[in-house]
């Protein structure tokens, strides 16, 4: 009879409170950057950016978040973000889960992954204990979009080089907002 309310009544609450609510998470962020080979990628926020959090969110609607066992250290980040396709949703202002608190969330977005670490950035910093997500499904489309919008901006880039020959490439910040504000609990 325990084994038969178990199943009923535990199991459900065990597996629902496994999932991960980051939907809630892209609903509250301020700014959507992208990065590819350390070069930003140009965003609009209301086109761009929405169809990025719309493509992330059809990927993690259905991701558990485990025990995270990766530790991300701010140089080897910076470092790591000049190879691939990166995203990051900086919520312009501190907010907190599972009791770590985050300014902007980084994540490496590859096709084909089961998995995928999501980096906090708080007080200046990419460090500290990570969140990891077990996917479902994977970030092809995502990754592939955000490709195409790198094409775009390289295309305005050498326009803008035909211009001015001193224009500066586009660096990755180690601050994405600036800002430094109470925290909220997510």
């Amino acid at each position: 009879m325990l084994n038969l309310l178990f199943v009923l009544f535990a199991l459900p609450v065990m597996l629902v409170s496994q999932t991960v609510c980051l939907p809630e998470f892209t609903c509250e962020v301020d700014m959507v950057k992208g990065y590819n080979n350390g070069a930003e990628i140009i965003i609009n926020q209301e086109v761009e950016g929405e169809e990025i959090k719309k493509l992330f969110n059809e990927v993690v609607a259905s991701s558990r978040e485990m025990p995270a066992f990766g530790v991300s250290l701010h140089e080897e980040t910076l470092k790591a973000m000049k190879e691939g396709v990166w995203l990051l949703f900086d919520f312009g202002e501190t907010k907190e889960h599972n009791e770590m608190p985050f300014e902007s969330l980084l994540i490496n977005i590859e096709k084909d992954t089961g998995g995928v670490n999501i980096i906090r950035y708080y007080n200046g910093q990419y460090s500290g204990r990570c969140f990891y997500l077990d996917l479902d499904k994977n970030f092809n489309d995502l990754y592939d979009y955000m490709v195409g919008l790198e094409t775009k901006e390289l295309e305005n880039k050498a326009e803008e080089e035909k211009v001015c020959e001193n224009c500066a490439s586009a660096e990755i910040p180690s601050v994405p907002n600036g800002k430094d504000n109470d925290k909220k609990v997510i």
